[in-house]
C-alpha cells in the first residue's frame, strides 16, 4: 500500500489501527480506575473532555513506537528484545508527554490519568503485537503476479517481489512471460530457461520453487492471465512494446487486471528510483521536482528556518560540550569548514565539528572517508560521529540558506565531477538544496565508494520526485530512529 509516496505494509497499518483503539480504551480504563465514574464508558464525551491531552497521548506513542521499530511488520514480537523495544517506546512516550504538558499546561489531565493510561496502553500495544505474531493472520490475499519480460529488469523485480521489503510477503510470483513473439506458445518451461542467482541457468528443485522461469511468450499472455487468475502484471520491458504484446496487455486490462511498469513497482516497494532502467523520457515526463521551486520550496524553507533555530537552541549544550572535547583531545580548531556543492551546483562552506586530525588530506588530497575506521579520525571524533553530534553545526548552514533540513547529502567538487561522469542522472540531485538528513541517509548505510553513491542517488531521486509533508515528517522521525537505534559512521 502506497500512501503519499510512502510504502506502508498492511500489517503495520493494522498495528496502527489497534493502537488507536487501545489508546481510547486506555483512557477509558484510566478514567474508570481513577474516578470510578460511568463517564468512562462514553468515549466521545471523554475524548472531548481531554482533547489536547488525548492528541498528545496518541501522537507521542505512535512516534515513539515507530522510532523503536514497533511498527516493523517483519519483527517477531514473541522475542524479548522486540517486546522490550515496545516497553521502552511506552516509557519514552510517557516522558515526552510530561515535557509536552509542561509546554501546554492547559491540557494537563493529572498524574493519575497519565500513569494509568500509559500502563493500559502499553499492555494493549504489547499484547496485540504478540497475538498477531503468534497467530500470523493473513491480512490480505496474496496478489498473484505475472512479470512480462525475461531480461535483467524482469529477474530483478522478481527478486524484489519475492522478498517483499515491507515484510508482508504479499506477492506470489507465477513466472515470466517473454515479451518477444517466438511464433509458438511455450507450454512447458525448459530447465535452460530457469534462471538462478547471477543469471546462471539452473534446474528448480522442490525445496526452492523458481519464480524466475519463463512460462510463455506474449502470444500466451491472455491465456496465462485467465488460467492462473493473475491479479497484477508487471511489465519489465525497457524498449518499445511489441504490437502483439500491446494488444494482449490491453485485453488483460479490459478484464480488470492491474498492470504496472517495472519502474513504478520498483519505486513503490523499495522507495528508490532504478536509475539503471531509466531514460531521459522517464525523467522528463515523470513527477515534478517539487522541492526545486514554487510554494513547496517556500514552505520547506520556512520549516528549515523554524527547525534549525529550535535545533540550535536545544542542541547548544551538546555543541558546547563537543567543542570542549575536540579542543582537549587534539590540537587544532574545534570546527571544520569544508567547501561542498549545493543547489544549482553552487559551492558553499559547510561547518562541522572537527573529527579528524588537522590537515588530514595534506598528503593524499581528497579521498573517500572510511567512516569510523578511518585512521585519520580522532578518539573524540569517533564518538562525535557515532552520536552524530558533529553534524549539529550544519544547522547554521540551514539557517543561512546553504542547506535544508531534508535533502541529498552535500558532496565535494572532486567527487561530484567523478560521479557525474560515471553515474547516470547524478546531476539531478542538485535540483534541490542539500540536507542535513535525507531519504538516502535514513535508508542506506554510510557511503564511501562510487557504488554507494549510485545506491544513494536512487533514494535521493525518489525523495526529490516524491517529497511531500508526510515523507518529510517520516524522514525526520526516521532520523531520530537512526540516531537512537543505529550508530553513525
Amino acid at each position: 500500500m502506497n500512501v503519499f509516496g510512502v510504502s506502508i505494509n498492511r500489517r503495520s497499518l493494522l498495528f496502527l489501527v489497534f493502537d488507536a483503539l487501545f489508546a481510547v480504551v486506555a483512557i477509558m480504563v484510566a478514567q474508570a480506575v481513577r474516578f470510578g465514574t460511568a463517564d468512562a464508558v462514553q468515549p466521545f464525551a471523554l475524548l472531548s473532555q481531554y482533547t489536547g491531552a488525548s492528541a498528545l497521548f496518541f501522537g507521542a506513542h505512535v512516534i515513539a513506537l515507530y522510532v523503536f521499530e514497533g511498527y516493523d511488520a517483519s519483527r517477531d514480537f514473541r522475542q524479548r528484545l522486540s517486546q522490550f523495544n515496545v516497553l521502552v517506546a511506552v516509557v519514552v512516550a510517557s516522558i515526552a508527554q510530561m515535557a509536552l504538558f509542561y509546554m501546554f499546561p492547559a491540557w494537563w489531565w493529572g498524574r493519575g490519568l497519565l500513569l494509568l493510561s500509559n500502563l493500559a496502553f502499553g499492555f494493549g500495544a504489547l499484547t496485540s503485537r504478540y497475538v498477531m505474531t503468534v497467530a500470523r493472520p493473513v491480512l490480505t490475499l496474496r496478489s498473484r503476479v505475472l512479470v512480462v519480460g525475461a531480461g535483467p529488469a524482469a529477474k530483478r523485480i522478481v527478486g524484489v517481489l519475492v522478498t517483499d521489503p515491507g515484510g508482508g510477503h504479499a506477492y506470489e510470483v507465477l513466472g515470466l512471460v517473454d515479451e518477444r513473439d517466438h511464433g509458438a506458445s511455450l507450454t512447458q518451461p525448459s530447465a535452460a530457461r530457469v534462471v538462478g542467482p547471477g543469471g546462471v541457468p539452473r534446474t528448480p528443485t522442490p525445496l526452492m520453487p523458481d519464480r524466475a522461469r519463463v512460462i510463455g511468450t506474449s502470444r500466451d499472455l491472455v491465456r496465462i492471465v485467465s488460467d492462473q487468475k493473475v491479479d497484477l502484471i508487471v511489465v519489465a520491458t525497457l524498449g518499445p512494446l511489441d504490437p502483439v504484446l500491446t494488444a494482449n496487455l490491453l485485453a488483460c486490462k479490459s478484464t480488470g487486471v492491474a498492470i504496472e511498469d517495472v519502474r513504478y513497482t520498483y519505486e513503490r516497494l523499495l522507495g528508490k528510483v532504478p536509475i539503471e532502467y531509466l531514460n531521459e523520457a522517464a525523467i522528463i515526463f515523470g513527477p515534478s521536482f517539487v522541492g526545486a521551486s514554487g510554494p513547496s520550496a517556500a514552505i520547506q524553507r520556512l520549516l528549515d528556518i523554524a527547525l534549525s533555530s529550535v535545533g540550535l537552541v536545544l542542541a547548544s549544550p551538546l555543541l558546547i560540550g563537543g567543542i570542549i572535547a575536540v579542543k582537549m583531545d587534539s590540537p587544532g580548531p574545534a570546527f571544520y569548514v569544508q567547501e561542498r556543492i549545493g543547489k544549482g551546483r553552487v559551492p558553499f562552506r559547510m561547518v562541522k565539528l572537527r573529527t579528524m586530525v588537522p590537515n588530514a588530506e595534506a598528503r593524499t588530497g581528497p579521498v573517500w572517508s572510511e567512516g569510523g575506521n578511518d585512521p585519520r579520525v580522532t578518539r573524540v571524533g569517533r564518538f562525535l560521529r557515532r552520536s552524530r553530534i558533529d553534524e549539529v553545526p550544519q544547522l547554521w548552514n540551514v539557517l543561512r540558506g546553504d542547506m535544508s533540513i531534508v535533502g541529498p547529502r552535500p558532496e565535494r567538487e572532486p567527487f561530484v565531477s567523478q560521479l557525474s561522469s560515471s553515474i547516470p542522472f547524478y546531476a539531478l540531485r542538485f535540483a534541490v538544496p542539500p540536507g542535513v538528513t535525507g531519504w538516502a541517509q535514513v535508508k542506506y548505510r554510510y557511503g564511501a565508494s562510487e557504488e554507494d553513491a549510485a545506491e544513494k542517488l536512487r533514494y535521493e531521486l525518489y525523495a526529490i520526485q516524491s517529497m511531500n509533508p508526510v515523507l518529510y515528517l517520516l524522514i525526520l522521525i526516521k532520523t531520530v530512529q537512526t540516531v537512537v537505534m543505529k550508530a553513525g559512521s
